[in-house]
């Protein structure tokens, strides 16, 4: 009996030449591998007959090891439109997965597999001939299989009879070697009749490896996830022209780290409880990925609120907020996916997506609604790749506080499209009088919210590298899979610092309020100073914080000709004042700069005071040789200096470096001093 199509038939048929024409007629078949949810397709084709199609459905679970670690596992279960061809690929998957017993339905194969396509494993590196006995080898050579009913030791024996005899096929092998040694192909077909099974697959050929192996020049590439690394702040400021002024000492408004000018320093309960953890010895090993569970257990106690309660395993301890961030995005979108981001907002979301192929799409923040989010275009930027939504609150650079009705809103935004939210909360109860603060997940039942947060910027130890995430999911919606990614993902850093997770108990449970009152009394009192001063720079307009540890302002470039950008804006002024705030590029927001509000009293009033000179000295009235006039702020009066009820006038006519503000006098009124930081002595 001859098959349905012959060799030569199949090999010119027109069905092969539509894959790839560089492929075309030098073989029986080709893969077609699509690769969506984890499920892997091998598409059986052949010209002008129906379409047989193979599943190999893998889904990742999860189980513990001997030694309780949560490791991962991937079935295959493997399903076939075709009996016969079902029977080939489970006995092909005992013989190269080395198994004793026969696969029915489905099997658990370790880690090392997960990452190549299975179906490269199916097959040798040869043209197999058909298995049932309708096919005799040329004279000479053995016949080809004679069973009627194919076993595995049947099916084996034919793999190794068309191995030792590969004339069998003419100059076909040969050919098809050289071709799948340089594409990753894996090729099966069946002729109409269900009788004859065409495969092959690819092996790379052993001298063409040792010939790679042989190169005379070094060649070793970056990957692909270094070589999409990119953090717009650091390229930036490495790009910008910083040339500081030499007569005039380095104020940097431009660094997010609050310890770095040594007014703001942690409280002793602080950095005793990291002595003791350090001399109690418990803490010098390695600890579980996830972290010691006294230490999970103190942060959930730590971020429990009614309505809200969550326990150690809901923690996962990290490297600080930053590596927090890392893990949630990586666990959450797969690439090709895209997470949805604040602008401006903290530029390393983008930094941590897109070097894993995750794309960043932004949603506004609205300066004249106090930087609150446009809901309308949040929703807009969601669609069917959305993996999350990441909200910052407080926020880097705007220093906004969302209160509880805006962060309603924003969650029912994520309710109404299933997206799980991203809560960025590492500035949490940092927030100035009057407003107040509201983890994200205290206002949801539905919608899963992982928070990041540490101990970085409230308790003032940025590196110590001490964060966590917080898992809120009481619908359990990330339970199936999210869940113990997270955990698989803690494992890469083998946990995080130990001596720190020693001694977060204490600094959790004992850390004095007078210490956190303490920390924000300074920085509000700095952004009211900040926020009045620039107020009364033309061409500058502040925007009032209500938290964090910046202020952004907004700059009128037209009011400035001599800048094309803000950029420039800021390089000149480091140039002439030595003052360095960022470039509200660094956040994606041209036209802004952002101000940090960490730094020492004297040392913001004379910053404020450069600011104003420089822009005095740039502004368009000034350069057209017209007087630039100073917007005053409120209880500042504009006219000859008098004694009045104090003796803060003295004070500001001193400040040789104050320029824009010599000759105005200042009312008694204690609302007004404190502006300016001046003691005041009513009479």
């Amino acid at each position: 009996m001859e098959p349905c199509m012959t060799r030569k038939q199949f090999r010119d048929s027109p069905t092969m030449g539509l894959q790839d024409n560089s492929l075309t007629g030098d073989y029986f078949a080709i893969l077609i591998m699509n690769i969506k949810s984890g499920v892997y397709q091998i598409r059986h084709i052949i010209s002008q007959h129906p379409v047989y199609l193979t599943m190999f459905n893998i889904s990742e679970q999860f189980q513990n090891d001997s030694n309780g670690n949560n490791l991962p596992v991937r079935r295959l279960t493997l399903s076939s439109t075709m009996v016969f061809l079902n029977a080939f690929c489970r006995h092909m998957l005992n013989v190269i997965l080395n198994t004793s017993s026969t696969v029915d339905t489905s099997l658990d194969i370790g880690t090392s597999l997960h990452a190549l396509p299975l179906a490269t494993h199916l097959l040798l590196n040869v043209i197999v001939p058909p298995v049932k006995n309708t096919l005799a080898g040329p004279k000479g050579q053995p016949d080809g299989p004679t069973q009627d009913s194919p076993s595995a030791g049947g099916i084996i024996n034919q793999l190794r009879n068309a191995i030792k005899y590969k004339s069998w096929w003419g100059d076909a092998p040969g050919i098809l070697h050289q071709k799948l040694n340089q594409r990753r192909v894996v090729a099966a077909e069946v002729d109409k009749s269900g009788k004859y099974i065409y495969y092959a697959a690819q092996r790379r050929d052993r001298a063409r490896s040792v010939k790679m192996r042989g190169k005379k020049t070094w060649d070793v590439p970056a990957s692909s996830y270094a070589l999409n690394t990119f953090n717009p702040i650091r390229n930036i400021v490495e790009n910008m022209k910083i040339n500081p002024n030499p007569e005039k000492k380095m104020i940097a408004l431009s660094i997010g780290d609050p310890t770095v000018f040594g007014n703001l320093v942690p409280a002793e309960t602080i950095t005793n409880a990291v002595s003791e953890s350090v001399q109690s010895g418990k803490y010098n090993g390695y600890g579980p990925s996830t972290g010691f569970e006294e230490a999970r257990a103190a942060v959930a106690s730590h971020v429990s609120v009614p309505g809200a309660e969550v326990t150690a395993k809901d923690v996962i301890l990290c490297s600080g907020c930053s590596c927090a961030l890392d893990m949630c995005i990586t666990a959450l979108a797969s690439p090709g996916q895209n997470i949805l981001v604040p602008r401006p907002g903290f530029p390393l979301y983008k930094t941590l997506a897109e070097g894993l192929a995750i794309k960043t799409k932004y949603y506004n923040l609205l300066p004249e609604n106090n930087w609150e989010v446009d809901l309308a275009m949040l929703e807009d930027m969601i669609d069917d790749e959305t993996a999350a939504i990441v909200i910052n609150n407080p926020s880097n650079p705007c220093g906004s506080v969302f209160n509880k009705g805006h962060l309603k809103a924003i969650i029912e935004v994520a309710s109404r499209n299933k997206v799980p939210i991203i809560a960025d909360e590492i500035y949490d109860y940092f927030v100035f009088e009057g407003h107040e603060y509201h983890y994200m997940a205290s206002l949801t039942d539905e919608v899963p919210i992982l928070s990041c947060g540490g101990l970085t910027k409230r308790f003032l130890v940025p590196g110590w590298r001490m964060g966590w995430i917080v898992v809120y999911d009481r619908n359990n919606v990330l339970e199936k899979q999210a869940r113990s990614g997270l955990q698989s993902l803690s494992q890469r850093i083998i946990g995080s610092n130990t001596i720190i997770q020693g001694a977060l108990p204490t600094i959790l449970a004992k850390t004095p309020k007078s210490f956190f009152e303490g920390t924000i009394q300074q920085i509000q009192d700095n952004a009211k100073m900040a926020y009045n001063l620039v107020s009364a720079v033309p061409g500058l307009h502040p925007i009032m914080p209500q938290g964090a540890m910046y202020m952004m302002v907004r700059v009128e470039m037209e009011k400035f000709p001599e800048f094309e950008t803000d950029m420039e804006f800021v390089e000149t002024m480091i140039s002439e004042e030595s003052v360095f705030c960022l470039p509200g590029k660094c956040f994606d927001y041209p036209n802004y700069v952002r101000i940090v509000l960490t730094v020492p009293s004297v040392m913001m009033q004379e910053a404020c005071g450069r600011i104003a000179d420089f822009c005095r000295t740039h502004h368009i009235d000034s350069m057209n040789g017209q007087e630039v006039p100073m917007v005053i702020p409120n209880g500042i009066s504009n006219g000859p200096a008098r004694s009045a009820n104090c003796k803060s006038t003295l004070l500001v006519t001193s400040m040789t470096s104050f320029k824009s503000l010599q000759g105005i006098s200042i009312k008694a009124s204690l609302e007004a001093v404190s502006m300016v930081a001046a003691e005041v002595e009513a009479d």
